[in-house]
């Protein structure tokens, strides 16, 4: 590649396309190619992997537990998720209102921002852990979970644990929404 590097082609340095040779731009479109397949065969096996230990450690899990114990367990994991996104929006928006902040330099405006989302969001954990304890505990179990040979104390202790789970699962959204937010900031300002 006579002494460049395939990423030196878009250098300031190379001002017209004549500059850069047919055998550049097919050793850059050999490079890409291979980067491609790369991450495609990375991302197949990735996902196979998973999906296999998935069921691999399902398969450990009933046999730990039993099949109800297993059940509870997942119903409440899976409701842990779904009331993980109770973010009512804040999120995403404060994905947006973050990009613009940024793009006018208000640090300030920025820090407000991030304060008030956490703040409203550790509000909706609160009234999560507010109501569901209270409810666990007041609301006889065979309203709350019905399931044969699990003890009502096991029950209510894994609904208390769920409640807290939730509580720590909403406003910890916000810090993978920034994370995301200011790798779009940066590489939108590079």
């Amino acid at each position: 590649m006579n002494g460049r590097h395939a990423s030196d082609l878009r250098s300031p340095r190379y001002h017209s396309e004549n500059e850069v040779s047919a055998r550049d731009l097919a050793t850059q479109t050999l490079l890409r190619t291979k980067a491609v397949r790369a991450a495609f065969l990375t991302g197949i096996g990735s996902k196979v992997g998973t999906t296999l230990l998935g069921l691999l450690s399902v398969a450990v899990a009933v046999r730990a537990v039993g099949n109800v114990e297993y059940g509870v367990m997942t119903t409440l994991v899976g409701l842990v998720a779904v009331f993980g996104f109770l973010d009512f929006g804040i999120g995403n928006a404060t994905i947006f209102d973050l990009s613009q902040l940024h793009a006018r330099g208000d640090v300030i405006g920025i820090r407000k921002l991030v304060a008030n989302s956490l703040a409203f969001l550790s509000a909706v954990s609160l009234l999560v852990v507010l109501l569901v304890i209270p409810g666990v505990l007041l609301v006889p179990s065979a309203l709350l979970f019905e399931a044969p040979g699990v003890d009502d104390s096991q029950i209510r202790t894994s609904l208390v644990i769920f409640a807290a789970a939730t509580a720590v699962a909403i406003p910890a959204t916000l810090g993978s929404r920034l994370a995301w937010a200011s790798r779009r900031v940066s590489s939108t300002t590079t």
